[in-house]
């Protein structure tokens, strides 16, 4: 029988390394300083929204089954980011682009769900703290006051989701490739960045 917090311990331990790498990329600890300029933060936010508008398309097109246990909510996001966008009168970059793989399965969709919602913790955080634009940070307030409660609700929805160690394995594994999307990303947009400063 399955324990108690299997899946989340298993997607928590499989992406620590991960998510500790993501937040040493120079633009997020930026952010978390208060230190990035608009210009940064607008290239930062048109790398997520490059993965969320694919990631979202894909959801819905291939998992509308998991769209629909999760909340349809949840796949929502793009919007706010064009709505932080609009406000730093910034539009996508054009030039940040590429979408990450469609997960194969159920099981591996849930895994990159985690990351996405995962997000929206430190977003809520972030948004707290007073050092984003106080004009345009709506994608990292997430959900408010309910970010809480639906993390707590989709952990739940994951334990029923991976009840077995190979659903959870390949779940872990998409978290981690969803981290490493990221990571790609930002590292190349940190490079661009830092080295047209020092030009």
């Amino acid at each position: 029988m399955q324990g108690m917090g299997e899946a989340r311990d298993d997607l928590r331990q499989a992406t620590t390394a991960a998510h500790r790498r993501l937040d040493e990329n120079p633009l997020v600890a930026g952010l978390a300083a208060g230190t990035l300029s608009e210009a940064d933060y607008a290239r930062m936010l048109s790398a997520y929204l490059a993965f969320y508008q694919a990631w979202e398309e894909q959801m819905k097109a291939n998992f509308p089954d998991l769209v629909e246990l999760a909340g349809p909510e949840r796949f929502l996001k793009t919007h706010w980011l064009l709505k932080d966008l609009t406000a730093l009168g910034s539009p996508a970059d054009p030039r940040i682009s590429g979408s990450p793989a469609t997960p194969s399965n159920r099981a591996r969709a849930a895994g990159s769900l985690y990351v996405v919602e995962g997000s929206t913790i430190g977003g809520m955080h972030l948004s707290r703290s007073g050092k984003l634009p106080a004009h345009a940070h709506r994608f990292f307030e997430g959900y408010g006051a309910e970010t809480m409660p639906k993390w707590k609700a989709l952990i739940e929805l994951l334990e029923a989701l991976l009840p077995d160690e190979e659903s959870r394995r390949e779940a872990a594994e998409e978290a981690s490739a969803t981290f490493a999307w990221f990571q790609h990303r930002l590292a190349q947009i940190a490079s661009a960045c830092f080295r047209g400063a020092e030009d």
